[in-house]
């Protein structure tokens, strides 16, 4: 099984695409995934940390004690370290508001035993049960590659 993550508004022609490469479709299930409240959520945490790194900044401007200045510095730290993690999960959520994920589950079909004479037809189906498993391997590559 793979998962091939395409521009969502190019979706139904990577579908369709897809179904002209295959013999037969034995199975198909579509399913979507909203993470619009997640992303939005996700941006004011970030924006909300952002304040809050401000206002360590300030506290530390007017620090006078080397105590009051690592306490604060110690929480700068995390609040950044905060923010690092949040721009991550927000960069994972606009590739997914961008793109909708293309599951497939990719069978090849059993080739009868070889004749004893060269055969046309034999030879063209052993050519594309190649090509398609080639091709599985293509996609595996390239979803691990860009996953």
């Amino acid at each position: 099984m793979i998962t091939l993550r395409v521009p969502a508004n190019r979706f139904d022609d990577a579908r369709d695409a897809l179904r002209k490469l295959c013999l037969r479709v034995d199975f198909e299930k579509t399913e979507a995934n909203d993470v619009t409240r997640q992303y939005v959520d996700t941006e004011a945490r970030i924006r909300n940390l952002r304040a809050e790194e401000a206002q360590y900044l300030q506290i530390l401007k007017s620090a006078a004690k080397v105590k009051d200045m690592l306490d604060v510095n110690g929480k700068l730290g995390e609040v950044r370290g905060e923010i690092e993690q949040q721009q991550a999960e927000f960069r994972v959520l606009s590739r997914q508001v961008e793109t909708a994920a293309l599951t497939l589950s990719l069978r090849v079909e059993a080739m009868a035993p070889a004749a004893r004479h060269w055969k046309f037809g034999h030879s063209v189906s052993l050519a594309m049960r190649d090509a398609f498993e080639n091709l599985t391997n293509y996609i595996d590559v390239l979803v691990a590659f860009l996953g």
